[in-house]
C-alpha cells in the first residue's frame, strides 16, 4: 500500500560514498527528502555495490508506485561523465573504473522492473553545490562554491547558475591545491594532506606523541591511538585538550587560507562549507576561519561574499541530485557536455 504522505512527482536520489550509501525520495515540488535510508557500502565493490543500488531502487519503486517516479539521480565520489553516464574513476569503490553504470541501471529498470526512467549520474561535488543552491544557505545566489571537507577535500562550483565542470569533468579538485613554496620537492603541502579527516588524525597523534598529554583522546579511544577517528578528535577537543585545540586552530587557519584563495580567484557570492570535518571545524572555528578569509582574500571580493556552514549536510547531495530534473535546461546542459 502506498503511504498517504507520498503525493506528487518524485525522484529516487542516491548518494553513493566509499563507506555508506544514503538514499531518499525527493519531492520535486517541495524539495523534501522523504524515507531516507542509509546502508554501508559493500567492501567487495563492483557488482555487489551495483546490486545494492538495484535493491534500493526496487524498494522505492514498490514503496511509492512506478507512476509517481520521474527519474533517478545518483551522485558518486570521483570523476563522472554525466553525458555518457560513465563512472570514469571512483577510487573508493573497487572495480568502478570506466564503469558503464548508467547502462547497467537502465537495463535493470527495463528488464527487471519493466519501467523506462531517465537516470542521471553526478559528481558528488556538483550535487552538493546544487543542493545548497536549491535548499541550503546559497539560495538565490548565481555564483557559489561548496567546499567539502571530509575523508577528502573538494569543491562544487556554480557559475551563473550552472555547474562548472572543466574540460574533463575534474574541476573542483581542491585537495590538490599546493601550499608549499616548493611543492615539487616535498610530499607535504597538498591541501588534502593538511585539513582532511585523515590529515587531522595524523597531525593530532603526532602532536600527542611529541608533546604528551591528550588524556581525553586516549580515554575516548580506549588508549588505542592507532585507531583514532576524526570524530573522536573533535570529542576530545570539546573536553578541552590543549594539544588538540592547538592543532585544530592551525587546521582552521589553513582552511581559511584555502577559502580566501577561492574568494580571490572566483569572487563568489557564497562559499558554503560542507562535509563532516568541514562542518565540525565551522562549528568550532567559524569566526577564526572567517577572520583569516577577510585578512588574506582580495579585499573587494570579501565585501560581498558570504561564508556559511551547511545546514543540510549529506542531504545536500540527496537534494542536489533532484535539481536537474526540475530544470530541463540544466538537464540538457549536463547531458550534452
Amino acid at each position: 500500500m502506498k503511504p498517504s504522505n507520498l503525493t506528487g512527482r518524485y525522484i529516487i536520489s542516491i548518494d553513493v560514498g566509499g563507506t555508506k550509501i544514503a538514499s531518499a525520495l525527493v519531492s520535486l515540488e517541495e524539495g523534501a527528502a522523504e524515507h531516507v535510508h542509509i546502508v554501508k557500502t559493500g567492501a567487495r565493490g563492483g557488482e555487489y555495490v551495483l546490486r545494492q543500488l538495484y535493491d534500493i531502487i526496487a524498494r522505492y519503486l514498490f514503496l511509492l508506485g512506478k507512476d509517481e517516479v520521474v527519474g533517478i539521480g545518483i551522485d558518486l565520489p570521483g570523476i563522472i561523465d554525466s553525458s555518457k553516464g560513465v563512472a570514469i574513476y571512483v577510487p573508493n569503490i573497487k572495480g568502478w573504473s570506466n564503469f558503464l553504470l548508467k547502462d547497467s541501471l537502465l537495463s535493470f529498470l527495463r528488464n527487471d522492473m519493466n519501467i523506462e526512467l531517465p537516470v542521471l549520474l553526478l559528481d558528488d561535488r556538483v550535487s552538493v553545490a546544487l543542493g545548497e543552491l536549491w535548499r541550503g544557505c546559497a539560495q538565490g545566489a548565481r555564483n557559489i562554491v561548496a567546499v567539502i571537507v571530509g575523508t577528502g577535500v573538494g569543491a562544487g562550483i556554480i557559475i551563473d547558475g550552472k555547474p562548472y565542470l572543466g574540460s574533463s569533468w575534474v574541476s573542483g579538485a581542491l585537495g590538490w591545491i599546493a601550499l608549499e613554496k616548493d611543492p615539487v620537492s616535498t610530499e607535504k603541502g597538498w591541501l588534502e594532506e593538511e585539513i582532511s579527516g585523515s590529515a587531522i588524525v595524523r597531525k593530532v597523534i603526532n602532536a600527542c606523541l611529541k608533546n604528551g598529554g591528550c588524556d581525553n583522546l586516549k580515554f575516548i579511544s580506549s588508549n588505542n591511538l592507532s585507531d583514532v577517528t576524526a570524530d573522536q578528535v573533535f570529542q576530545a577537543h570539546d573536553l578541552g585538550d590543549p594539544t588538540i585545540i592547538q592543532v585544530l586552530t592551525s587546521v582552521a587557519r589553513i582552511m581559511g587560507i584555502a577559502i580566501a584563495n577561492i574568494v580571490s580567484l572566483l569572487n563568489p557570492e557564497v562559499v558554503v562549507i560542507n562535509g563532516g570535518v568541514g562542518i565540525a571545524l565551522m562549528d568550532r572555528y567559524g569566526k577564526e576561519i572567517e577572520r583569516v578569509v577577510n585578512i588574506v582574500a582580495q579585499p573587494y571580493a570579501t565585501k560581498r561574499v558570504v561564508l556559511c556552514r551547511s545546514r543540510l549536510g549529506y542531504l545536500a547531495n540527496i537534494l542536489g541530485n533532484a535539481v536537474p530534473f526540475r530544470d530541463p535546461a540544466l538537464m540538457h546542459y549536463l547531458s550534452i557536455l
